[in-house]
């Protein structure tokens, strides 16, 4: 396994949230959730550089631009949405409505 001493640096936890550019709420929040790892020497905690740099490379977002021909199914298997004429389904609850309501005077 070869040693790179740049990864290996240790870094304060000062220096380490300013590097990423958020506070230190956020760090600290990011530490307790396991997802930036640290080193604890006597009660001081640092990070390792390296450990940064796996942060930043495994949040990495990457930009899928969606089309609306993206958002239907096309897979033979899926069920097929109903299509509703919504003028003559209201004209149909409006006229059994008013039926009953008809019959009731």
């Amino acid at each position: 396994m070869k040693n790179d001493l740049h990864s290996l640096s240790l870094l304060t936890i000062k220096d380490a949230y300013n590097l990423l550019g958020v506070s230190r709420n956020t760090f600290m929040q990011l530490i307790n959730n396991g997802r930036i790892r640290f080193v604890q020497v006597n009660k001081r905690i640092k990070i390792p550089l390296g450990e940064l740099e796996r942060f930043i490379n495994d949040s990495l977002c990457q930009y899928t631009n969606i089309t609306n021909e993206d958002l239907f199914y096309t897979d033979s298997n899926s069920t097929p949405v109903p299509q509703f004429n919504s003028e003559e389904l209201f004209a149909n609850i409006l006229e059994k409505h008013n039926g009953k309501h008809l019959q009731e005077k």
